[in-house]
C-alpha cells in the first residue's frame, strides 16, 4: 500500500509541476537553480518564483534543498543570496 501511494503522490507532484512551472519555461530557466559538487552532482537546489496576493504578484522561495553531507558550508545562504 505505502509504494502504491508513493507512485501516486509521485504522479500528483509531475502533474504539479508540469501545469505550475512548464507553461513559464523560459522563466524556470532562470529561477531553478543548483549547486553542484566537484563531480558535477546537485547538492542544492532552490526555486525562485511568485505566488499572486490579491492581484499582486509576491517574489516567493517554493523549494529549498541542501543534501545533508553538505549543510553547514554556506550553500544554503549563497542560494537564497542568488535567488534575490
Amino acid at each position: 500500500m505505502n509504494a502504491l501511494h508513493n507512485r501516486k503522490a509521485g504522479s500528483d507532484s509531475k502533474n504539479a509541476f508540469k501545469r505550475t512551472y512548464l507553461p513559464f519555461s523560459d522563466e524556470l530557466e532562470r529561477r531553478l537553480l543548483f549547486v553542484e559538487n566537484a563531480r558535477g552532482e546537485a547538492v542544492g537546489t532552490i526555486m525562485c518564483w511568485w505566488d499572486y496576493t490579491g492581484g499582486r504578484r509576491d517574489p516567493s522561495i517554493h523549494w529549498f534543498a541542501v543534501k545533508r553531507a553538505c549543510q553547514g558550508r554556506g550553500l544554503g545562504k549563497a542560494l537564497v543570496a542568488a535567488c534575490l
